[in-house]
């Protein structure tokens, strides 16, 4: 049975975990190493440059504030609204309770 078409995100996925598998995996010897996946397809490890360069660790480090601020984002969506409704719960819980104190001294 024929595998579905993968779609460009699918592609570009699937390339970069094969990096991530030959980081983790490293070639030994001339042979070279392959990254393969369960659906039957493998792709080349790429070769490397000979080692780490100051472009890669400021690309890498780009790459880990952007995640940070991705994180940062999201939790925001989440927290910020959760907060104005705490805000508005204890607000009409002074006002109940104030005019609860008010009607007894009445």
């Amino acid at each position: 049975m024929p595998l579905p078409p993968q779609s460009e995100g699918a592609k570009d996925a699937k390339v970069w975990l094969s990096r991530a598998i030959c980081w983790f995996n490293p070639p030994r010897g001339s042979a070279g190493s392959i990254a393969k996946f369960s659906d039957g397809a493998a792709l080349p490890c790429p070769a490397s440059s000979g080692g780490s360069t100051l472009s890669r660790a400021l690309h890498d480090a780009g790459d880990v504030l952007k995640v940070a601020l991705a994180v940062l984002i999201v939790a925001l969506a989440v927290l910020v609204p959760l907060a104005l409704l705490a805000a508005v719960i204890a607000i009409a819980w002074r006002v109940s309770r104030r005019r609860l104190r008010e009607r007894a001294l009445s």
